[in-house]
């Protein structure tokens, strides 16, 4: 009788083994997304004053930009991007998207911005 009950409580035993080391990683993989999420910004961000000058640093709060991102909350609609002439652009995201995801490209992002741009302008000046 002691070996038909052993076979269903070792079951039992594996399965509760898997449950507890299955919620141990799940509460590990929590912590760690957490830490990452607080480390994003949820708000437009100053760059530092060695990597700008002051029209960029103005540009940004003007059109409420950062440089790091946005949380999960906003999205951002256009960007700043500066020319190989050295021309800062406020221009579509989309645009300055390309621009970042093109490394050879002329222009480099500066930062992304939660303006919109005027209907029918592609880019302008900040």
């Amino acid at each position: 009788m002691n070996a038909r009950f052993s076979r269903p409580v070792h079951l039992t035993s594996r399965v509760l083994s898997g449950l507890i080391v299955g919620a141990a990683l799940g509460v590990m993989l929590a912590v760690v997304l957490l830490t990452r999420l607080d480390a994003i910004s949820t708000g437009p961000q100053e760059p530092s004053p060695t990597t700008s000058s002051d029209p960029v640093r103005q540009a940004i709060e003007r059109h409420h930009c950062s440089t790091r991102g946005f949380g999960s909350g906003a999205i951002p609609s256009s960007a700043l991007i500066r020319t190989a002439a050295g021309d800062l652009l406020l221009v579509s995201f989309d645009r300055g998207w390309k621009v970042y995801q093109d490394r050879q490209h002329a222009a480099d992002l500066v930062a992304v911005c939660l303006d919109d741009l005027p209907p029918g302008v592609a880019e302008r000046r900040p």
